[in-house]
């Protein structure tokens, strides 16, 4: 497969990544969802990125595609019918079809990061410092197998009303490349296993000094 597939994702310290079909902050990070405007639609005048998802996430952002880049669906329903995207259901024809593109955006959910997790070559993750309710979760991972390139800290302003510009919450963000093979598990990943093996766990303000517990608040629904 193509080592220009990437994943992106945002979670909370105790995994959760979503809820009823919604970010589990809602919009309360504008921060962090302009950054991912900016990773994910590529530099101006080059070939437009790929973002992937399944079939929930495009659900979940309504009408409209993505704009400014190339929106791929997983699905294993072979009549599956998307509003402005293109619908595949393997992984490895997926990665194939969009080889000679700059990049390749996996933006989830839970199911989709776990089926591309052996192929992506980079990881921007964004561990914002509170636990959620949610019923999706970030898969459990080795940190050690992943080289961090940067990490940004964007510290919450709640001096302001309403949010309009500025995070609510604590977050630390990492882009990082892959320098191993290891794989994903089935458990929630912990945000504090993550800050603390990347070495920000004592610099970043906020973190708590508990691990956070990890609470379900409903079943697992298969993402494809």
């Amino acid at each position: 497969m193509s080592k220009n597939i990437f994943m992106i994702a945002a979670m909370g310290l105790n995994g959760a990544i979503g809820l009823d079909g919604a970010l589990p902050w809602g919009r309360d990070l504008p921060k962090d969802m302009a950054r991912f405007k900016e990773i994910t639609i590529g530099h101006k005048g080059a070939r437009p990125s790929v973002v992937v998802m399944g079939r929930k996430t495009r659900v979940s952002l309504g009408s409209q595609a993505l704009p400014g880049r190339i929106n791929v669906v997983m699905s294993r329903d072979p009549l599956i019918k998307c509003r402005n995207a293109i619908p595949f259901k393997d992984a490895h024809e997926c990665g194939n079809a969009f080889a000679g593109f700059n990049s390749v955006w996996v933006i989830g959910g839970a199911d989709i990061y776990k089926l591309f997790w052996r192929a992506i070559t980079r990881l921007a993750l964004t561990v914002v410092h509170s636990g959620f309710r949610g019923d999706r979760f970030f898969p459990s991972f080795d940190p050690s197998q992943w080289r961090v390139e940067s990490h940004n800290f964007t510290k919450a302003n709640r001096q302001l009303t309403g949010y309009h510009d500025e995070d609510k919450y604590d977050s630390s963000f990492f882009m990082c490349e892959r320098i191993g093979v290891g794989t994903c598990g089935d458990k929630p990943m912990n945000g504090l296993d993550i800050l603390k093996a990347w070495g920000c766990y004592s610099s970043a303000e906020g973190c708590p000094d508990e691990r956070v517990d990890i609470a379900v608040d409903k079943e697992e629904e298969t993402e494809q």
